[in-house]
Formats: structure tokens, C-alpha cells, sequence
């Protein structure tokens, strides 16, 4: 798993408690999203997205629901309401832990 933060901060070494401090970061603004990610494309649900802040994140994520060869087919999800950040980081944790309670 990895970790980006405003689209240049990456973090690769992830528990609970480093997710739960690097997304305390964002404060809200342009730049105010994260992205947990597993590169290795092993996990069916291919990332989670917060964007905004600080308690109101808005949370996408995209599963892998088919391949065809090289490419990946994937369905794009974004929540129907926005969360705080404590929220954020339980599914950011719960995500990086491979539980799908998250959802």
C-alpha cells in the first residue's frame, strides 16, 4: 500500500497510527486530497480517494471488475455524502487492512 498526500507527499511505510497523522494534514483547500493505493494491483478495490477537508471529504474509490489482457476494467464509485475527517481516516485504515467493512 501507499500513501499520497496533495499529489507529491508518498508514504509506504502505513499503520493505523501514520494514516491517522498524515491525513490530519489536510486542512482543506485545491490541494487538500489523499489517495491510498495498492500498486502492486493485487486487492480488487484499486484506491480510495479524500478530497477536501477537514470535515468535509468527499470519498471515491475504484474496483477492478474485469481484465482483458493488459487492461483493467474498473468501476468508479463516489459516496453520496460527504464525511469528517475521523471517518476518513477509520476507511483509510480499514482499506489498507484489505476489510471491506470500509464500504
Amino acid at each position: 500500500m501507499q500513501l499520497t498526500l496533495r499529489g507529491e507527499e508518498v508514504i509506504h511505510e502505513l499503520d493505523n497510527p501514520t494514516i491517522e497523522r498524515a491525513l490530519g494534514t489536510l486542512g482543506g483547500g485545491d490541494d487538500s486530497f489523499a489517495i491510498l493505493e495498492d500498486p502492486s494491483g493485487a486487492a480488487t478495490e484499486l484506491y480510495i480517494q479524500g478530497a477536501g477537508g477537514p470535515e468535509n471529504f468527499i470519498i471515491e474509490y475504484a474496483e477492478a471488475v474485469a481484465e482483458h489482457g493488459e487492461e483493467i476494467e474498473t468501476r468508479l464509485f463516489r459516496a453520496n455524502r460527504e464525511v469528517g475527517l475521523e471517518t476518513l481516516v477509520v476507511m483509510f485504515q480499514l482499506f489498507s487492512q484489505g476489510d471491506g467493512t470500509w464500504k
